[in-house]
């Protein structure tokens, strides 16, 4: 985490950028973490507030706009083959694929948002149930505006070294994958109990 503030105050904007467009495209990379550590370098005045608020938005858009990509010309075939590298495994395909297609835009900004944990997996899984671009692009920005605005306003208002950002968005992550892996989990139960009742025996 030392090593974030300094690579971000030399590189700027560009180091932002690849950041979040590989992270929102899938990489392991800590998106939430160099969004809110460009807050706080906006606030020490390192950065300029609007062309950071606008390199984070963009970056992200266009990442998910990749992953949206990947999965609808890749398709169901690609989903099979390679999807674990966005924590999709086989058996899981098809109830989180109905799950995207139930929820629609609601999903798309809870994934992009509070749930931004799980957003890869959304944008390939849209892609490859062909939800429609247009629809997809204004739910995703409308998502992503609240991310940037969070992440990037926390760092702002924390104005302290990464190691003190990193503390509270580690927290806040943990927190946050973990009520979307409950709310996940209670979602598919759910849907499952509808389709198959348990007789009841008189």
């Amino acid at each position: 985490m030392e090593i974030s503030g300094p690579v971000l105050q030399t590189y700027g904007y560009p180091f932002i950028a690849l950041c979040l467009a590989l992270g929102s495209l899938g990489a392991p990379l800590p998106a939430s973490l160099v969004a809110t550590i460009a807050g706080g370098l906006v606030a020490s005045g390192e950065l300029s507030p609007v062309p950071t608020l606008v390199t984070v938005l963009l970056a992200c858009v266009g990442g998910d706009l990749g992953g949206y990509a990947l999965g609808r010309f890749g398709g169901r075939q690609l989903a099979d083959r390679h999807g674990r590298w966005w924590g999709l495994r086989p058996s899981h395909l098809k109830q989180l694929e109905l799950l995207v297609d139930s929820w629609g835009g609601p999903m798309l900004i809870l994934s992009r948002s509070i749930l931004a944990v799980v957003a890869s997996c959304v944008n390939f899984l849209a892609g490859v149930s062909r939800q429609q671009l247009g629809m997809f692009l204004a739910y995703d920005i409308a998502g992503r505006l609240i991310w940037t605005a969070g992440f990037v306003g926390l760092g702002y208002y924390l104005e302290n070294t990464a190691e003190g950002a990193a503390d509270v968005v580690s927290s806040l992550s943990g927190l946050v994958g973990l009520a979307g892996l409950a709310a996940l989990v209670t979602v598919l139960s759910s849907r499952r109990r509808r389709r198959n009742p348990i007789p009841v025996r008189c």
